[in-house]
Formats: structure tokens, sequence, C-alpha cells
């Protein structure tokens, strides 16, 4: 086991003397827009939704990214998932998106009744507590099964999009004059928390006891001595700061159309070696040595053991354009792209290998059950990419 303490872990991503140049890699959950990526009660979960073939696949995986398992098809096909947490006085995951849902092991889930949905659910205090933009902020004591408005002190309700916490402190984002506001009480009340803040906040992220925000159409801030303060020295611009992670002293941050960059010592450096340009990142964790990346083209991962510098940068061209069609067959399958594959790996949605094939555009799946299977395109040494088909019943 790697045990890396906040020190190392930060030499090891600076020395770029000792260690290779790595990259972003491609996981099996490919080409899809990540609405959700967070590590749950030891569980690490993301929602994946197709934008080209409509609809969405809610995945867990409980060994640290390596396989991955899909939940309940027909729920979650086009039932969104934005966030997620647990419920540990009535052992509950809870998960909120186009609706409430709850689940036991995080495998089979449910339903609520209520018509809640939003982007943002926290727990405190034996309470679930949801931001929504159709009501405002509501508490359920009951697992999820029913909500009361708690709006006390708000602009909305209406106006509220996402809510988290940090120790006893509520905070939630809100549209208005007032952009911030926190709560001391369990959501009883709130207060304004802006200072002069005038962009609405989308992500709360605390990061070695200091509060940051990335902020809607206006890069990201962080806050201390009771005021909010812009931190951007080297981060380009971007029209919105979506997620945070960290690793040891080590923020990482990602947004529209910037990628991944990373904060050490107080300037921002890009950490997108290999992704491709232009990324647009909606999701960032780290489960152990590793940080996963949403994106609007998949999810991605990186071994923070390595180094990435912008000469890596610089060495990585647009990923190819490869098409699979039909995703829905009865046999075979055919792969669009620049060259002919190198190899191709048939593999069922935990990641195990089922059958290769060398220098072919034609993967044939007549003789698997049907099913939903992976398939891993190798083009090159540099480049490989998987894609999603689905094995029909004859």
């Amino acid at each position: 086991m790697k045990i890396f303490t906040k020190h190392l872990l930060v030499i090891f991503i600076l020395s770029s003397g000792l260690v290779s140049h790595a990259q972003w890699s491609p996981t099996a959950i490919d080409s899809n827009d990540i609405t959700l990526l967070k590590q749950v009660n030891g569980i690490l979960f993301t929602y994946s939704y197709d934008i080209n073939n409509p609809g969405g696949y809610l995945y867990q995986s409980t060994d640290q990214g390596n396989t991955w398992t899909i939940m309940d098809t027909t729920l979650f096909q086009y039932n969104r998932i934005y966030d997620m947490t647990y419920d540990s006085t009535h052992n509950l995951f809870e998960a909120i998106g186009n609706g409430i849902y709850y689940s036991a092991d995080g495998l089979h889930w449910v339903h609520s009744p209520t018509p809640w949905f939003g982007d943002g659910i926290t727990y405190i205090d034996s309470a679930l507590v949801i931001a929504s933009t159709d009501g405002g902020v509501a508490i359920s004591t009951d697992s999820g099964i029913a909500f009361t408005p708690s709006n006390t002190g708000l602009f909305g309700p209406f106006y509220e999009h996402y809510v988290t916490r940090f120790n006893d402190t509520l905070y939630v984002s809100q549209q208005g004059t007032d952009v911030v506001m926190i709560s001391t009480n369990g959501g009883a009340n709130w207060v304004n928390y802006s200072d002069t803040l005038n962009f609405f906040v989308n992500t709360y992220f605390e990061h070695q006891g200091t509060v940051y925000g990335g902020l809607y159409f206006n890069g990201l801030v962080y806050h201390a001595n009771n005021e909010w303060n812009y931190d951007t020295t080297g981060l380009p611009p971007s029209n919105n700061i979506w997620s945070f992670a960290d690793a040891g002293d080590t923020l990482f941050t990602g947004g529209d159309s910037i990628g991944v960059w990373m904060n050490y010592n107080g300037t921002w450096t890009d950490f997108s070696c290999g992704l491709p340009p232009q990324t647009n990142v909606t999701k960032l964790a780290r489960v152990g040595d590793v940080l996963f990346v949403g994106t609007d083209n998949g999810l991605w991962s990186y071994n923070l053991g390595t180094s990435c510098s912008a000469a890596g940068i610089a060495s990585v061209s647009a990923a190819p354009d490869i098409e699979v069609y039909p995703t829905l067959t009865t046999g075979p399958v055919n792969i669009l792209s620049p060259t002919v594959p190198q190899s191709v790996t048939l593999m069922d949605m935990q990641g195990r290998t089922l059958n290769s094939w060398h220098h072919t555009i034609t993967p044939d799946l007549s003789r698997y059950a049907s099913g939903m299977y992976l398939l891993n395109i190798q083009l090159s040494d540099n480049y490989s990419t998987v894609r999603r088909v689905i094995r029909a019943q004859e």
C-alpha cells in the first residue's frame, strides 16, 4: 500500500526530474457528460449522461475506481443525479437530481415520492438538507420521504441551487444580491455571508480550513479575514468553475474549457496534460493517490505519484475522431477511425476481459449473451478509448 504524507505527495507531483511525465487516462466511462463524481461512505459514485444517445447511468465503484457497476438502468436512464450524501441515522445513501432517491447498499435504489429536485444535498443533525430551484431549501427527518421548507432569511424560495456543510455550518448558493448564505443551526434560519461578493457560487470546498468557492462566470474565491478574496493568479478565464479536490498542500480545480489546474504555494499551474483540448471539467474527486475528473467527454483518472508538466501538455494533440455503430447490435460492430486499431478488447461492465481482436474494424458480439459491454479501442501506443455497446436480445 502506498502511504503519502501531504508534503511527500506534493514532492511527487512537482519534481518532474525524478519521474517520467504522465497523462490523464480515460476510464471505461467514456464520451459522456459527468454530472456526479463523489466518494460517499467509502464508495465512489458517478453519473454519466450520453448527450448523443439520450440516456444516463449511475455507477458505483468499491475498489477506488478500478471497476464499476451500473445501478438500476431504468430508474436512472433519464433521471440525472447531481449530488449524494449518506444519512448515518437511517443508514441510507441519499441522492438528488431529477427527484430524490435512497438506497441501503448503494446498489438498489428507490425513488422517493417527494416531488423535490435540485443539485445539492447534505446531512446534518439527523436531517437531510436539500437545495432546490423549485422550492428553496428544505429539510427531511424521515430519510427523504417528506421535506419541509426552511427558507427563513433567504432571498427565495426558488433561487437556491447548491448546499453543503463544513463541520456544523451549512452553506447555500442563491441568486440575487446575497449570493452566499450560511446557517449554524441546522438550516432553521440563514444569514448573509457574501460580504462584497456579487457573483453566484457554483460549488464550495474546504481546503486546510479555508472555504473556496467556484464562481459563475468569474473564476474562484476563498474566504479569509471575514471577506471573500479572488484567487486567480495564473488561472485562465473561465465561464464557470465547477469543482475542487485536494491532496495534501495541493488544491485542484476545473471549469469550462480550461481543463484541470493545480495550486501549490499560491500559483495556479495547468494540470491538464492528456485531456482533450478545451475540456469542460464538471467534477473532481481524489480517492487515495488517484485523482478522478468528470468532464463533458467522460471520466478520466490520474495517478498523483507521477508528474504533469507544461512540456507534457504541449505534446498532446487532439483526441482522434472515433465512431462506433451500431451501439445496439446482435452481432458485428463497426469502428470508424482515422487508422485501423491496434487492438479491440471486449469487456463486461466490471472491466473483465472477454475477448480481444487485432487490426480489425468489425468486432463481432454475436456469440455473447444480451447485455451491456465495453469496447476498449487501442489506436496506438499513446491513445485508447472505451465505448459502450449493447448486445441486443434476438
